[in-house]
């Protein structure tokens, strides 16, 4: 049997399109255990209100049961996000160009529309090379193509995040590499203490 070799571009191609049927069916099971949760949620409301109104709200149990409420409610939250996530995919994988990509996070979990920018420093001056707005969830993308990548590699490379005023209002601890081919995932957390930003 004669064997068939696939291209560069068929190989990325069937790549791409299998970790979008992936996700598709992660997204389809999240959804249905969602459905199945906020049910047993509804039913463990419903069971509080009757055991509050038998036993008072100092009874052990009723307690348990409010803490895993409150638990419960934090949780969706982060399920839809992750959904989200998920539903938003990927633009297709190019390996002559290096992306960075994640999300902007405050303190308390709260997505932010800030500037990201891919920055370099050298003695006292910072030069930033590319930037990328964050959308409603957070999430950014920078992507790096081939020629720069050769031109940045001799470079202390980080990131630093922004508000639309160009006032710098973090930066990222972490020296970045430069490779063609490959997307860095770098999800970011902006400390509580920055106050009106958040």
């Amino acid at each position: 049997m004669q064997k068939t070799s696939l291209s560069t571009e068929q190989t990325l191609k069937y790549t791409n399109d299998t970790i979008s049927d992936i996700d598709e069916k992660k997204i389809e099971a999240l959804e249905m255990g969602k459905v199945f949760q906020l049910l047993k949620h509804n039913h463990l409301k419903a069971e509080l209100m009757r055991l509050t109104a038998k036993k008072g709200d100092k009874d052990i149990i009723v307690q348990k049961m409010e803490a895993r409420i409150a638990c419960n409610e934090i949780m969706f939250p982060a399920l839809d996000l992750q959904m989200a996530i998920m539903k938003k995919g990927n633009d297709s994988y190019d390996p002559d160009t290096w992306r960075i990509q994640g999300f902007v996070f405050s303190a308390n979990e709260r997505p932010l529309k800030l500037i990201v920018s891919l920055v370099s420093q050298k003695e006292q001056t910072t030069k930033i090379h590319l930037s990328s707005n964050t959308d409603d969830l957070g999430f950014f993308s920078i992507t790096v193509e081939k020629q720069m990548i050769a031109k940045l590699k001799s470079l202390k490379l980080f990131l630093q995040v922004s508000d639309n005023k160009k006032n710098i209002i973090h930066k990222v601890d972490k020296t970045l590499l430069p490779a063609g081919g490959t997307i860095d995932i770098e999800d970011i957390l902006i400390p509580a203490d920055h106050g009106p930003i958040l």
